[in-house]
């Protein structure tokens, strides 16, 4: 199968001397801390510290509704030290994301919440944890 040319940097005409030139990051941006809080990065750093960032492979199975199955694909996929958390947090995020469901009113008319309510126990996980993290910035 071909490689996607989104992946390609000649579809956004970048040249190698491209990669030196510096870009002004926004403070708010969370790149500007993999780059050792530079007022200003080359294209190539950019584009390194993103390799790095991004640089992993995702398995979802938050939806599995068995609790026993879960455990068990979660037994074999995670990596014990990588989050830091216990079982017992870490069993909290699927149990939380199974009930978020039940957060929707179905009879009740909101045209531009429908569907938020799944993103209930991230949205959780990701304002109750930042702190053990030190994190400066939550971006969304």
């Amino acid at each position: 199968m071909p490689e996607p040319r989104e992946l390609d940097l000649d579809h956004y005409q970048f040249a190698e001397k491209g990669f030196d030139d510096e870009y002004t990051l926004d403070p708010a941006i969370p790149l500007r801390v993999s780059v050792n809080e530079k007022e200003k990065i080359t294209l190539g750093e950019i584009i390194s510290a993103f390799e790095k960032t991004l640089d992993c492979y995702v398995i979802e199975y938050l939806r599995i509704a068995g609790r026993g199955q879960y455990d068990c694909i979660s037994g074999w996929v995670e990596i014990p030290a990588l989050l830091g958390k216990d079982s017992h947090e870490k069993g909290r995020i699927p149990d939380t994301s199974r009930y978020s469901p039940t957060h929707k009113h179905p009879n009740d008319k909101r045209p531009s919440l429908e569907g938020c309510e799944a993103s209930v126990p991230g949205m959780e996980a990701l304002v109750g944890r930042p702190a053990d993290y030190r994190a400066k910035a939550i971006v969304v």
